[in-house]
């Protein structure tokens, strides 16, 4: 489908108002009015200091917002007049535009990819309307990565205390780092940017009706950037207090980022699955520390939350995993998983990434069937943890990464039946 069919007349007027642009910020809304503009402070500060010479844009893409988010946007709203950076002294357009249905990922990741290709960006820089610790610096680094620095994607990473962000750390980054052979330490971390050429790639090049609505923007364009010869490079950014700056209970967060990694998985080429071991990605700057606190996760309640759903989904997991890893996973008498063992805990991941690529059953079934048996290995994981220091527990996430690379080459044929 053309770019222009997803860009409402109005909207596509003001871009084409906007003429051409170096640097494009983008950014998915929906009733975001609590926190877009402190968001916004930071990103025209950037346009009005560090990238006052480049012809720069602000893009939302809002899913029907009904309290006010696109006046904030568009400097439309009372409070707008009092705010620093209103007034830069080169041009700065602040441009939104309402797509129908609600909110979608993947709708507004494609409204946004569209709008830098139809303003012929070399910059398109992917903010969260939330992210209240988004500064001006971690705009123009990122901006000026993409476009003067050469690199086609630039993912962002974020400190972390040890056994924080389990779902990167215990699911994405293994995942990706086997399949891909690419170690990516943020595979859905938000901001991140991409180059206007990569943009433009992804924008034509995706299946746009095989992805599901809520389709994790970061991840995608990870995937589509380390399948093909893009550079690719991670810039080391400060804290975060909420964590992804992600909204949302678990049960949306999990669905929306394990159905856009099985749906790469699922369209992940051939030539990039026959792939042995793992490359680093390129780090533009030292990383940053770990942190030294207590991370906010009830081991016991994810274990609870496996065990009361045990009963309720284990004929479900006997139609996605094998007998063996069935038996591996409820062998406990007590209901305690055995996801305590990296090699269990791998071996089923796979088995639910080969149940979606043969379609066993539908995807949003095998996203709630996964999420108990993640709390399982969450809580097994943080356990296992428990006495360790910050370098053991980086020694541990190592091994699992490891054995994800192990396994690769036994699911191989299997996840891709072109590669070798």
């Amino acid at each position: 489908m053309p770019p222009l069919k997803i860009v409402s007349d109005a909207l596509l007027q003001d871009l084409m108002a906007c003429g051409q642009a170096d640097v494009v910020v983008g950014v998915a809304t929906f009733n975001d009015a609590s926190t877009i503009a402190r968001v916004l402070d930071a990103v025209l500060e950037s346009f009005a200091t560090t990238l006052l010479r480049e012809r720069t844009v602000v893009v939302a893409a809002d899913g029907g917002s009904g309290d006010g988010t696109l006046d904030f946007v568009r400097g439309t709203a009372a409070s707008d007049a009092a705010r620093p950076f209103r007034h830069p002294l080169r041009t700065v357009h602040r441009i939104g535009g309402t797509y129908p249905g609600g909110p979608s990922g993947k709708i507004a990741l494609r409204l946004l990819l569209s709008a830098a290709e139809l303003l012929g960006a070399r910059s398109l820089v992917v903010i969260d309307p939330a992210d209240a610790d988004l500064s001006a610096a971690e705009v123009t680094g990122l901006a000026q990565a993409t476009f003067r620095a050469g690199y086609d994607l630039v993912m962002p990473v974020l400190p972390r205390a040890p056994g924080e962000g389990p779902l990167v750390t215990q699911l994405v980054r293994p995942v990706v780092r086997a399949l891909w052979s690419r170690r990516l330490l943020e595979p859905v971390g938000m901001p991140f940017a991409c180059s206007g050429r990569l943009a433009v790639d992804v924008m034509r090049r995706s299946p746009w009706a095989q992805l599901p609505e809520e389709t994790t923007s970061a991840l995608w364009v990870a995937a589509q950037a380390l399948a093909g010869a893009w550079r690719l490079g991670q810039l080391a950014l400060r804290e975060r207090r909420q964590a992804a700056a992600r909204r949302g209970s678990l049960v949306e967060i999990f669905s929306g980022i394990t159905l856009t990694l099985m749906e790469c998985a699922a369209q992940l080429p051939g030539a990039v699955l026959a792939r042995d071991g793992s490359e680093d990605v390129e780090l533009l700057a030292p990383p940053p520390r770990g942190l030294d606190r207590q991370v906010g996760i009830d081991a016991e309640a994810e274990a609870a939350a496996f065990r009361s759903s045990r009963a309720l989904l284990e004929p479900l997991w006997a139609q996605i995993l094998s007998p063996e890893t069935l038996a591996a996973v409820v062998a406990d008498s007590e209901g305690a998983p055995r996801l305590r063992e990296d090699a269990v805990w791998a071996r089923a991941v796979y088995e639910f990434l080969l149940a979606r690529r043969r379609g066993a059953m539908a995807r949003g079934q095998l996203a709630r069937a996964l999420l108990p048996l993640y709390q399982g290995r969450v809580a097994s994981f943080l356990a296992s943890i428990r006495d360790l220091d910050a370098e053991g527990v980086e020694q541990r996430l190592e091994a699992l990464a490891v054995e994800f690379q192990r396994q690769k080459a036994a699911w191989r044929s299997a996840l891709g039946p072109t590669a070798r």
